[in-house]
């Protein structure tokens, strides 16, 4: 049970910093909503090799 509460909680952590990223064209509140975690630190993991330099044609993440 405890692990269930974890995981909630976690997940309502990723989608409070995902609608900090929303701008209501490539990303808006409907689709955040929907995202699973996987799909929230996959948008996370590629914004991050972006900052870092490296463009999406280079690597598949």
């Amino acid at each position: 049970m405890k692990k269930r509460l974890y995981y909630k909680k976690w997940k309502q952590e990723l989608r409070e910093e995902m609608k900090a990223e929303t701008d209501g064209e490539y990303l808006t509140e409907k689709m955040v909503r929907k995202m699973s975690i996987n799909d929230m630190l996959h948008y996370f993991r590629k914004l991050a090799l972006e900052d870092a330099g490296y463009c999406g044609t280079m690597f598949n993440y």
